[in-house]
């Protein structure tokens, strides 16, 4: 038995009279979001969306526009010609050509021009110099703009459809999750403030790093002071003028960059012990002729190492020099590669430290994770997951939380999972939470008169490399006696998630045993889309942050594209975030099958949930009744 099972009521009508033409909408649809998945440069991106306009409108051409141009003049697009009828630019007036396009991008609105000669004298130019009689100007969330456009006149603006409409969301969603994360916002690897390299260069230079090249970071000592008792702007030209002095005293086949804040990095492609030395000493002589001082924490790159291993080796370095009084050089002992010296006092990153100093720190070190999960202190809360037709409980989410071994207290995974997806822990973490989630449900379902419910257990997409994750997981199943279609594993996506053939062997090896894969966070990853056409995935969880967007039209708009998509498809649907009655009701109005948040429960230990259980069963018909 299917644990999330897709009644006609649960359906939404995004197969209509027409269903071929329907199929092949849905199926372009996809295909844009694979391409838009795989693009590597905003223009590549752009294309895709406008390509996909133009297909399902019929327009003759489109163009997307990106934020860093709304507020000016002079709009160019961001697109490279693929669908620009044989030009590579259309640049816009905004302000003499299309004087009223502000009032449609402060609501949100599309504008249609029916035909620019017929809408003065301003227009005429533009219509003469590109040939363009009828133009379609649609926002795209707070992204961008998209502008289609017609040669001949048309007598109303074209209906883009529901399906098009939620493409266009969807897109915009994901094509502003990939300029935040992959800084295409800035479409250089230069910090804007400082004109070094940014984090992204950082991360590029280490990954080409031989054994014999070495990183240094560098902190500015008391920078803190500065800003507070000369203010942003003075603390911004002292960043600039270390930044040109660091860059001055670095040879030139290094690379210079603003690591974040007051810290910045040198990575030494060879010789780099050596070079980094001398580099300190000029360096230190002359910033203390500015009155002063700056540490610095130095990691020889080893033979094998990771680059978050070399950063967490520098970073360690730079925070025993700033314990051992500032202003000066520490090396990385080997100890720092793997874990504190158990004889020294706990070291937390740099960055922990001054977000709230070390006597209020929350986490744990890497030798505290390793002693939690050897110890069984990694443990699951559960909150359950409701059908909204019935008000039912169908299924729990096991997620992760840690007992820390020394103080007792209980660890959100915000405090300690980064930790563990740097240290290459995260396996052992999904492995420990899953098997005690399996043994848990398995327990309720023999004993809770209404326990006949499913469980959800998170799995990163990099943990599908481990190719005996599958047959753990259904080791599991078989040795408590829990039926492989009540267990959910829900994906989950890191920012180097990279999909490759092993991913596809493991979920594939999960679906024909009957293992239900869901993806988590739904649009909010950089492949999401692309995952429903290479995996054999029986359902998506829209993001809680796309659930706390239906007050707003676009973000009804989107989650309504999403419940459309996944019915398509004939997948389960589950709202996460769920906080409100008004959510609530929308949703199910709208056809989304199931929903889990705040409304019916926190995260709970195991010890509480039957409890839960029975108290949201018992009020699950009064809920259905408000709905109705």
């Amino acid at each position: 038995m299917r644990a999330f099972p897709l009644d006609a009521h649960h359906r939404t009508g995004l197969l209509t009279a027409d269903p071929d033409s329907e199929v092949a909408t849905l199926r372009l649809i996809l295909a844009s979001h694979q391409r838009l998945s795989n693009s590597q440069t905003t223009g590549q991106a752009a294309d895709v969306i406008a390509d996909t306009a133009c297909a399902l409108t019929g327009a003759d051409g489109a163009h997307v526009y990106l934020p860093e141009q709304l507020g000016q003049r002079e709009w160019s697009n961001a697109n490279e010609a693929r669908t620009t009828a044989r030009r590579r630019t259309l640049t816009f007036d905004v302000t003499r050509e299309i004087p009223d396009l502000r009032r449609s991008l402060d609501h949100g609105e599309d504008l249609f021009v029916a035909d620019a000669l017929d809408e003065g004298a301003a227009r005429r130019p533009l219509r003469l110099r590109h040939v363009m009689s009828s133009l379609l100007f649609v926002p795209l969330l707070d992204v961008g703009v998209l502008v289609l456009w017609w040669h001949q006149p048309r007598a109303g603006s074209p209906d883009l459809g529901g399906d098009g409409r939620s493409f266009l969301d969807l897109a915009a969603q994901v094509l502003r999750r990939r300029l935040e994360t992959t800084t295409l916002r800035d479409l250089s690897l230069t910090d804007p403030l400082t004109r070094l390299g940014n984090r992204r260069a950082l991360l590029q230079a280490l990954t080409d790093l031989r054994p014999s090249g070495a990183l240094l970071l560098l902190d500015l000592d008391h920078f803190k002071r500065v800003n507070d008792t000369l203010g942003h702007q003075h603390g911004d030209l002292v960043l600039q003028g270390f930044a040109t002095l660091l860059q001055a005293h670095s040879p030139t086949d290094s690379c210079v960059s603003r690591y974040g804040g007051e810290e910045f990095a040198v990575v030494y492609p060879r010789n780099g012990r050596h070079a980094a030395e001398q580099a300190f000493t000029n360096l230190q002589t002359a910033w203390l002729a500015n009155g002063m001082t700056f540490s610095a924490g130095l990691a020889e790159h080893r033979e094998g190492a990771t680059v978050d291993e070399t950063l967490e080796a520098a970073d360690r370095a730079l925070y025993r020099a700033k314990e051992a009084g500032r202003n000066r050089l520490a090396h990385a002992a080997d100890l720092a590669w793997t874990a504190p010296d158990p004889a020294d006092p706990v070291l937390p990153r740099p960055r922990t430290l001054r977000r709230g100093g070390p006597e209020r720190r929350r986490g744990v070190n890497l030798e505290e994770l390793d002693a939690a999960l050897a110890g069984g202190l990694v443990v699951p809360h559960y909150q359950p997951v409701i059908d909204v037709r019935t008000g039912r409980v169908v299924a729990v989410e096991a997620l992760a939380r840690l007992i820390h071994p020394t103080t007792g207290t209980l660890l959100a995974p915000a405090d300690f999972l980064p930790l563990a997806e740097r240290a290459g822990r995260v396996g052992q973490v999904d492995q420990q939470v899953a098997a005690a989630a399996v043994a848990d449900v398995t327990r309720w379902r023999r004993t809770l008169p209404d326990g006949d419910i499913s469980v959800a257990v998170n799995v990163s997409v990099d943990h599908l490399d481990d190719s005996s994750l599958p047959e753990f997981l259904l080791e599991q199943c078989h040795r408590h006696g829990l039926p492989p279609d009540a267990l959910i594993v829900e994906l989950t996506e890191t920012l180097r998630s990279v999909t490759g053939l092993g991913h596809e062997a493991s979920v594939e090896r999960l679906s024909a045993a009957g293992v239900q894969v869901t993806l988590d966070d739904f649009g909010t990853g950089f492949s999401s889309l692309a995952y429903l056409l290479r995996f054999p995935v029986a359902g998506i969880k829209i993001d809680k942050s796309f659930t706390a967007s239906l007050n707003t039209v676009r973000g009804r708009k989107l989650v309504l594209g999403i419940i459309s998509i996944g019915a398509g498809l004939g997948l389960h649907v589950i709202a996460e975030g769920v906080e409100s009655l008004a959510q609530l009701t929308w949703l199910a109005e709208h056809g989304c099958p199931f929903a889990q948040g705040f409304l019916f429960s926190k995260p709970v230990p195991a010890a509480e949930l039957p409890e839960a259980l029975e108290a949201l069963n018992a009020v699950g018909t009064w809920r259905t009744n408000q709905l109705e």
